[in-house]
């Protein structure tokens, strides 16, 4: 999880309805909006004043595994 002034930003990775998704809400609450989906295992998260950053495991299907995604707020 990581949090900036306004919005709590969270990973979800493994299996279920929300699964390989990057989510937000606002932290007066409201409805999670979906930052990024079809992501591979994402896993830990970072943001910085301008943009949210995650890593992506990957799989064993034998593509390339591991990388940091950066996305614009």
């Amino acid at each position: 999880m990581a949090v900036d002034a306004s919005t709590v930003y969270w990973t979800n990775g493994g299996s279920g309805p929300n699964s390989g998704t990057v989510m937000r809400v606002g932290l007066s609450g409201g409805a999670p909006d979906v930052v990024a989906s079809n992501q591979d295992a994402p896993a830990g998260i970072a943001v910085d004043a301008t943009a949210v950053y995650w890593t992506s495991l990957g799989s064993n299907d034998g593509s390339p595994d591991g990388e940091v995604i950066k996305i614009a707020k």
